[in-house]
């Protein structure tokens, strides 16, 4: 198979033919991308800076070609849909008024007084070629966060999109390179499935990837053999607690919407909601309201992949056949594409698929617990752990639950809102990410991902006597013991 049909979820009908690159194509790609990455190494970073602003610009005058871009592949709604450009548009902004300081060399403080003759400077080189490997779910929004801090540092940029969503990684590669301030090569596009992902992985100087723990455990091994840096997405199971004092109204308003928003294709998605028993039936209906009002492309798009409505099939014939009942929805709907309503089911338990295995679909299971402790254990029961949202307005509470749960991102009385706190990092726990990688974009440790740190030290002048030796250094004498005894009390005072 040398190219991709690209089909529109949402009508079924195919849009456009996109080529394979070819991994002989795809292994000249990091080659071209180590001398563009010179290239653009070597520009002063508030030329760097004017280049990424203009890209920035273009983006937020004509933000509806890239909409449009994401629209035929994904067949999202329009604000589902802006939500990829206007991301990115956020990215470029935070980082234009950011990079300078944090890309800068710092003074690291003097250990002690006794050093103050030397200089200790931390500086960040960029890693030549960045790997990015981004999901379907958001074809600009997800790489950006990614490849915008890598190109102000200073990095050259190979970006795999996913097979079922080339055509907006396309688009942005055509306006990168038509502005024209940029090296040639610097961002380049390969289009493929497992085989592009597995080349990446091996040639990339650091892998960026988003999407499924089977592949991010596949990209894991290729990397830890070559020694390189990567960091890992995959995944969530986001838990929505809403426990007693609480606006019950603006709780059921969030939970619908946290859960069906984007057809459920968030990964920061409210997929189990976890109430207290006191509040739960006023909470369901007015959940069940809501959820029965959201009407299809107008309030949320098609399931975006075949296997993905398959598994969200399955997941609601499993629950019910456990004893679950299905309030809303339920089944595909009847129409072209591949459209599932909004689904909410009750009476769920933790031995079904839907409370213990990502969905990625617009159900909203809803389970009743009495006690808070039973609502911390149950948020806990899952081997993701990437956000959460807590619907609760008695401080102590939300405190008792903060402490004891166990989410990288937990949101409280909202959700999902971290993604555009774009000067936080984005954390993660659990199987959601790699180890020791709980910090995987955003904030200022974002940069980090792409570069290596240097700690330069600089002798300034010599003392006395000294301009030939250090005291520590050889020959040892008695002095040599005189002045490390002084050294080892010397410290106290300090520290």
């Amino acid at each position: 198979m040398d190219s991709i049909t690209i089909v529109n979820p949402a009508t079924g009908c195919q849009e456009r033919r996109v080529r394979i690159t070819p991994p002989d194509e795809l292994l000249k790609m990091f080659e071209n991308a180590k001398i563009a990455q010179k290239q653009w190494a070597a520009v002063p970073l508030k030329e760097r800076k004017k280049a990424l602003r203009r890209l920035q610009r273009y983006l937020q005058n004509n933000y509806q070609e890239f909409i449009d871009a994401v629209q035929r592949e994904t067949g999202k709604v329009w604000a589902d849909a802006m939500l990829d450009p206007l991301s990115a548009v956020g990215e470029l902004s935070f980082w234009c008024g950011r990079s300078e300081k944090l890309l800068k060399q710092k003074l690291a403080p003097w250990p002690h007084w006794v050093l103050f003759n030397n200089e200790f400077t931390i500086r960040r080189k960029p890693l030549p070629v960045v790997g990015i490997i981004s999901p379907w779910n958001l074809p600009l929004a997800i790489p950006a966060a990614d490849f915008v801090p890598a190109l102000f540092a200073g990095s050259a940029v190979v970006w795999k999109p996913s097979e079922y969503t080339p055509l907006t990684a396309l688009k942005f590669k055509e306006v990168f390179d038509s502005l024209g301030c940029f090296p040639e090569n610097l961002l380049q596009v390969a289009v493929g499935g497992g085989e592009a992902g597995r080349i990446v992985s091996e040639n990339a100087d650091v892998v960026l990837f988003t999407g499924s723990c089977k592949t991010g455990g596949a990209i894991e091994e290729i990397c830890r053999e070559r020694r390189v840096p990567y960091h890992l997405e995959m995944g969530g199971k986001a838990p929505f607690i809403v426990w007693p004092p609480a606006n019950v109204e603006r709780a059921a308003n969030c939970f619908v919407w946290n859960a069906c928003a984007n057809a459920g294709h968030y990964c920061k998605a409210a997929e189990r909601c976890i109430v207290a028993s006191s509040i739960s039936s006023d909470f369901i209906k007015r959940v069940l309201k809501k959820a029965a009002a959201l009407r299809p492309e107008i309030d949320y798009g098609p399931v975006i992949t075949e296997f993905q409505l398959k598994i969200i099939e399955a997941q609601v014939a499993d629950a019910v056949r456990k004893g679950a009942k299905i309030l809303c929805g339920g089944k595909r709907l009847e129409r072209n594409g591949r459209w599932f309503p909004p689904t909410v089911l009750i009476d769920v338990n933790y031995d079904m698929d839907v409370m213990t295995k990502e969905t990625f679909g617009p159900l909203m299971p809803i389970m009743a617990v009495k006690t808070l402790n039973a609502a911390i254990n149950a948020a806990n029961n899952s081997h993701l752990s990437l956000n959460a949202a807590i619907f609760c307005d008695d401080k102590m509470a939300v405190k008792t639950i903060l402490e004891g749960l166990e989410a990288g991102n937990p949101n409280v009385n909202t959700a999902m809102l971290n993604w555009m706190a774009i000067s936080a990092p984005q954390c993660a726990t659990k199987w959601s990410t790699g180890p020791r990688c709980n910090v995987f974009r955003h904030g200022e440790a974002s940069i980090d991902r792409t570069c290596e740190s240097q700690t330069v030290v600089k002798h300034k002048f010599s003392l006395p006597l000294l301009k030939n030796r250090e005291l520590f250094w050889y020959p040892y004498t008695d002095l040599t013991k005189l002045t490390m005894r002084f050294f080892i009390h010397a410290f106290y005072p300090f520290f």
